[in-house]
């Protein structure tokens, strides 16, 4: 297995979970393990020591359960937050010597280390010039997204209400797509129905709401 200890990784939890009712994505559980949890455990296999987890609105029931691993947490000053402000806020918090970042969603609930390692053999044999990298099933985007130290700092001297896809639209030429069937790169949960859905493509009794 190709390892990654140059590599940051970066979890954004800080959604409100409006469309689900309010709940926490980050919480919900595979097998009886919290999201966020797996996808922290699923980072560390690939040998990422410097994890950042933004969390946000939901940071009272998220900071708990992973309390106990070596991971650092950045949290919003406001419970409301776009997602731009999570990455600006994640990706300033990264180590300064780093050299990329694997950037992964919390509601992407079917990532695993094997998922991560795809991404991350497509990453190593990337072309020179590419400074980020992105799965597309079906014509869907996908994550996890990696970045490298360049498209890091180039995102942070953007203006501020401004993120990755603002920068990955000035610099296409550096920004590479890799075609994949792997549909966990583009499961995620945002409703009920798409929880119950998933739920049900993995045989049914897996994916459950947080205790």
């Amino acid at each position: 297995m190709d390892t990654a200890p140059d590599l940051s990784g970066l979890i954004l939890a800080a959604g409100q979970g409006r469309r689900m009712g309010g709940l926490a994505k980050g919480a919900l559980r595979l097998d009886g393990e919290p999201i966020v949890r797996r996808q922290i455990h699923a980072l560390r296999a690939l040998g990422v020591s410097d994890i950042v987890v933004v969390l946000g609105a939901h940071a009272e029931t998220l900071a708990p359960l992973i309390a106990n691993l070596p991971v650092r947490t950045v949290r919003h000053a406001t419970e409301a937050s776009e997602i731009t402000d999570s990455q600006r806020l994640g990706l300033a918090a990264l180590r300064p010597d780093t050299q990329g970042v694997m950037v992964i969603l919390s509601d992407l609930v079917l990532l695993d280390a094997s998922d991560l390692q795809e991404a991350l053999q497509q990453w190593t044999a990337r072309p020179p010039s590419v400074q980020c990298l992105f799965p597309v099933v079906a014509g869907q985007r996908g994550h996890p997204t990696l970045l490298s130290r360049i498209a890091i700092q180039a995102t942070l001297a953007q203006a501020d209400a401004l993120g990755v896809r603002d920068w990955q639209r000035t610099a296409q030429d550096q920004v590479m797509r890799f075609v994949s069937a792997n549909a966990h790169f583009t499961t995620d949960v945002d409703t009920l129905e798409a929880l119950a859905q998933a739920d049900r493509g993995l045989g049914g009794g897996r994916l459950q709401l947080p205790d």
